[in-house]
């Protein structure tokens, strides 16, 4: 058991800064179009599955500035190794909004299902930033003024959103002017890392 704090540093060291929202994926505007884009730090792009999810719903995005991603549902075993080919992804069509940057305090935990973790309930009366649907694909984008948001998605009623930053904001991103910021929604509550 000695090698496990060896392992959860090294599992730390390839994380992003939860401080710091501008650790989510950033391409001006004015980027080479020809260049591989997909150098993002997201954990959203696993190859370990059978399922083909190689849809680049960023590439395909039509605004300058803004947020784009996809919306993905995955189940099974993900884990890495031998025994980690059961995962299976699938592209979810579903809503998907902009908050001003919305706290931990704002929100609720959904009791509908109580190991559906990530599913929440707002419990404050706040306007979204802006809304959209995800395609058949999964994939989604919302033009955005420059600044910070949380970006979170319909899953059956409640808003679905996983990741908490170190100030405890939820799904954080960050725009830029003139830049598209790289977000991926992916519900994985019925999944195994």
């Amino acid at each position: 058991m000695r090698s496990l704090p060896l392992l959860c540093l090294l599992a730390l060291a390839a994380c992003p800064d939860a401080d710091d929202p501008s650790e989510a994926s950033v391409i001006s505007s004015e980027a080479d179009t020809d260049t591989d884009t997909d150098t993002d730090t997201d954990t959203d792009t696993d190859t370990d599955s059978d399922t083909d999810t190689s849809v680049d719903c960023f590439a395909r995005a039509s605004i300058n500035q803004g947020v784009a991603g996809k919306v993905e549902w995955r189940e099974g075993n993900w884990m890495p190794g031998p025994y980690g080919s059961g995962g299976v992804a699938t592209p979810v069509s579903t809503e998907v909004r902009a908050y001003v940057p919305l706290y931990s305090g704002d929100v609720e935990a959904d009791s509908s299902d109580p190991e559906a973790y990530g599913r929440y309930h707002l419990l404050i009366d706040i306007a979204e930033t802006a809304t959209t649907l995800s395609d058949a694909d999964g994939c989604y984008q919302i033009a955005l003024e420059p600044g910070e948001h949380s970006i979170v998605a319909d899953d059956d009623g409640a808003w679905y959103c996983n990741l908490f930053d170190g100030m405890g904001r939820l799904c954080a991103i960050e725009v830029e002017v003139g830049a598209l910021t790289s977000f991926d929604v992916i519900i994985d509550y019925r999944a195994s890392y």
